[in-house]
């Protein structure tokens, strides 16, 4: 009778017990929510304390079906706040086989939503990848003539999403335009500048285009419209950093970034941080805009992940992945809102989404 009666007088103090942490642990999480849009980490952290330690308390009593999810929306938010909260939507979209191409170096990849254009600096040509069919061809050759020309080694490239042509730039200065309706047009930038030699990147946006020079590390800018093959191109001269300068995008604002910091420019420099995240990256190898200029992609090659920050400012997740080896290029299709990732052995498809 003893037993019974301890059986039954313990089953009323866990049931209340149990549903007083319920209760504590949705008031917790209501005020970590609310919390969460002022960004007062340090309350937050107090509160995430609080809670983990009520779910600690409940362990010990046999767990019912809200405690269990109360429990996960608790990790959860702890694992987000730690910023080791993985979105897993990553998938390998080609694979280069071993024979694809001698000493292949993939280095910058750029996209029209149905076709994937890949620069091999090791073989000195480009590559056209169509999607639907998985088919490619080489549309650039190092040492081959087009329209009487020499191509050089292919430098960098950029796709211009509002007048759909793809820019290609070779060691030679020279600027090949590449239009839908497979014409190719060719500049010559020996005009761009008597001192420019050494264009490393470069990036069209609404016939704005900006080239940087490694060797005066300054970015410049030129207007492409309605420039005729033979005219010169002028330029001026933008920006210059101490540091060197790793890459740009553009989309509204110009990006630019080294290995561990990142600025965006619209007349003047202000430094870019992404609040929220665990430790800023220090061997950044790409950095681009997304679908605007407030939201933006970091590949952190420290870590083998991609941040993305939104807003302009703030940390929203990341993809970590093993396989997320010495990413090269990253390139945020608009059309298709998929961001591609390069490395030296595939091409990552990342389905974004809200």
């Amino acid at each position: 009778g003893l037993i019974f009666f301890n059986a039954i007088f313990y089953s009323e103090i866990k049931d209340e017990r149990i549903n007083n942490i319920n209760n504590n642990i949705e008031k917790l999480i209501i005020q970590y929510d609310e919390l969460g849009q002022n960004k007062d980490k340090a309350a937050q952290r107090q509160i995430l304390n609080e809670a983990l330690l009520l779910i600690e308390e409940g362990s010990v009593f046999e767990f019912n079906d809200l405690f269990e999810l109360l429990k996960l929306d608790i990790q959860k938010r702890e694992k987000l706040f730690n910023n080791i909260f993985l979105v897993s939507n990553s998938d390998k979209l080609l694979i280069f086989e071993n024979n694809f191409a001698n000493s292949f170096f993939p280095n910058k990849l750029v996209s029209n939503s149905y076709l994937i254009w890949i620069l091999d600096s090791g073989s000195g040509r480009i590559f056209q990848y169509t999607i639907s069919d998985n088919s490619f061809i080489e549309i650039f050759r190092q040492n081959n003539f087009i329209n009487d020309i020499l191509l050089g080694e292919p430098i960098t490239m950029s796709y211009d999403q509002f007048g759909k042509k793809l820019f290609i730039l070779d060691s030679n200065n020279n600027l090949f335009v590449k239009k839908l309706n497979n014409q190719l047009d060719v500049y010559s930038l020996d005009s761009f500048s008597s001192n420019v030699k050494f264009v490393d990147d470069m990036e069209i946006y609404n016939d704005d285009l900006y080239i940087y020079d490694s060797n005066l590390n300054e970015i410049l800018l030129s207007k492409f419209q309605n420039t005729a093959q033979n005219e010169y191109f002028k330029f001026t001269n933008l920006i210059k950093l101490e540091e060197k300068i790793l890459g740009i995008d553009f989309n509204k604002k110009l990006l630019l970034f080294t290995s561990g910091n990142i600025w965006q420019y619209n007349d003047s420099l202000i430094e870019f941080s992404c609040l929220g995240i665990d430790e800023f990256p220090s061997k950044i190898s790409d950095v681009i805009f997304g679908e605007s200029y407030e939201q933006i992609f970091i590949a952190d090659n420290e870590r083998n992940r991609i941040i993305e920050c939104n807003n302009g400012k703030d940390f929203k997740g990341q993809w970590v992945n093993k396989d997320f080896i010495d990413i090269k290029s990253l390139f945020y299709d608009s059309n298709n809102q998929n961001l591609y990732a390069l490395t030296s052995s595939s091409i990552f498809e990342i389905e974004i989404s809200e």
